[in-house]
């Protein structure tokens, strides 16, 4: 019996980057925007929600809306099958820092008790909000190992 094409690929010159190519989605932005619109929508409903019709924590509600590009291009940097220079992927870091700190600061002017009052959904939003940050974060240490070798 014949082995099949994802056990042969573990076996030839490739080795387990052809099982990887293999799996990868036919067109990545198609995947990134079928995965990180509703993404940037699930963020932005559960800020929304955090809200309260102004009085709970509206700073999510801004940043939310930068979602609709954050996602879709960290999904998008994932699974591309060619990759950036790593300063390209290191400069979008700088700008997830730059909005994390403009994210503290904006919460801390408005009142941390806002944050405490949407907890849990306030913990969840902001694990829903590391994501494209930790995709872009290892789609630049993809570059720096790809870059190396």
């Amino acid at each position: 019996m014949a082995d099949p094409p994802e056990a042969r690929a573990l076996h030839d010159a490739a080795g387990a980057g052809a099982l990887i190519r293999a799996r990868a989605p036919a067109s990545p932005l198609k995947f990134a925007l079928l995965w990180g619109l509703p993404a940037a929508l699930l963020s932005l409903f559960i800020a929304f929600m955090m809200m309260g019709a102004g009085h709970g924590w509206v700073t999510p509600f801004w940043f939310s809306l930068g979602g609709f590009v954050a996602f879709p291009v960290g999904i998008w940097a994932l699974v591309a099958p060619a990759r950036l220079h790593p300063r390209v992927y290191a400069a979008l870091l700088l700008l997830a820092l730059a909005s994390d700190y403009q994210l503290y600061a904006m919460s801390d002017a408005e009142g941390w008790q806002y944050f405490q009052r949407a907890a849990p959904f306030s913990f969840f939003w902001l694990a829903l909000w590391s994501l494209w940050q930790l995709a872009f974060l290892r789609a630049f240490l993809i570059a720096l190992r790809d870059r190396a070798a």
